[in-house]
């Protein structure tokens, strides 16, 4: 990748606008949860602002799993979506898609209307898990199908051109089915390294509105790291993935910004994911080790602030319970009151 389009890439959106207009107060948010598909228990769950680009995705995916970049990439906007529910593999991708119109080339005019019909009976069922959107970096050709005429999407788009908001709406009616569709059922799947890919499942968990505008994300929780990128780091006795540590400065909102300069950068090593300081220019190696020791200080922070949110979250969620079941159990007296007495009728004549 050139150091050009890799800058273009990273570039994020000005902050407080999205594509169609801008507010300096207060800007839309979605939460999504992204999941290393077939690594148990290694996820991401981030409050992302809605005026990102598949572009800004991409480099998200890659500074939260600690990937360098090294390999192709690209992803799928799917509808039809339906998750797994057994224990362990619960919110991955277990199906998804819609086939395209068949094409009118494949169509003969000799054709009657049942072989039309088994035509395109036939040519969905071959198609039906395929992609509403196949979004690519740019530079690639969006337009040619490929000499096996490629039906596993609908359209095809570069990465710059098509935005988180486009894909998902909290009123689901604006979201790119027109509500055909809701929103649980609509997801992205993220490949990396095409052919034998790492998968990232991409799913929406809810909506808000940030004060303050910010064109950051919030890290809501994350759990475990993929395996080392190059083959030659691997080893025979390489940990669960879930079991791996993380690093407390991958949740600073400020390092993704730093990442997205080329500051610094995330590694997933053997047991753990790191987020060190990039040697640049004519900085030597004593001046990488002093900043990556001033930036290892702002961890006990961070980890202090996310034990506060954490401890704030559970609070309010066994408040929200505690209201829940209050509810249920005035329902229910409700309900047996009503009950209670002696049935009581009048008859007339």
């Amino acid at each position: 990748m050139s150091e050009i389009a890799s800058k273009k890439r990273s570039r994020l959106p000005e902050e407080g606008t999205d594509k169609e207009n801008a507010n300096p107060t207060a800007q839309g948010s979605s939460s999504k949860k992204q999941r290393l598909h077939k690594f148990k228990g290694v996820y991401r769950i981030v409050e992302v602002p809605l005026n990102y680009t598949f572009a800004n995705l991409h480099t998200l995916v890659q500074y939260i799993f600690g990937w360098q970049g090294n390999h192709s990439h690209r992803a799928r906007v799917y509808t039809n979506v339906e998750m797994y529910k057994s224990l362990g593999r619960e919110n991955w991708i277990k199906s998804f898609g819609q086939a395209p119109p068949c094409p009118e080339e494949w169509y003969t005019e000799r054709m009657d209307e049942d072989t039309r019909a088994s035509v395109r009976y036939w040519f969905e069922r071959q198609h039906e898990d395929a992609a509403i959107y196949e979004v690519v970096a740019v530079g690639k050709d969006t337009k040619s199908r490929g000499p096996f005429m490629d039906y596993d999407w609908h359209y095809k788009v570069q990465d710059h051109e098509l935005t988180l908001g486009e894909i998902w709406n909290e009123d689901e009616d604006l979201n790119f089915s027109a509500g055909s569709w809701k929103n649980r059922e609509i997801g992205i799947v993220y490949e990396y390294e095409i052919g034998c890919p790492w998968r990232v499942d991409i799913t929406v968990e809810g909506f808000g509105t940030r004060e303050n505008a910010s064109n950051g994300i919030y890290f809501r929780t994350a759990k475990g790291a993929p395996p080392v990128e190059q083959k030659y780091e691997w080893d025979s006795d390489h940990p669960d993935g879930a079991k791996k540590t993380i690093s407390d400065l991958l949740f600073d909102s400020a390092n993704w910004k730093r990442y997205c300069k080329r500051q610094i950068g995330t590694r997933a090593r053997r047991d753990e994911l790191v987020v060190y300081v990039r040697q640049k220019g004519a900085m030597t190696d004593e001046q990488v080790k002093a900043k990556q020791a001033e930036l290892e200080k702002t961890a006990k922070p961070i980890r202090q602030q996310r034990d506060k949110d954490e401890r704030q979250r559970l609070k309010e969620m066994r408040a929200r319970l505690k209201e829940e079941r209050e509810a249920r159990r005035v329902e229910r007296e409700e309900r047996e009151d009503y009950f209670s007495g002696k049935p009581e009728f009048l008859f007339c004549t």
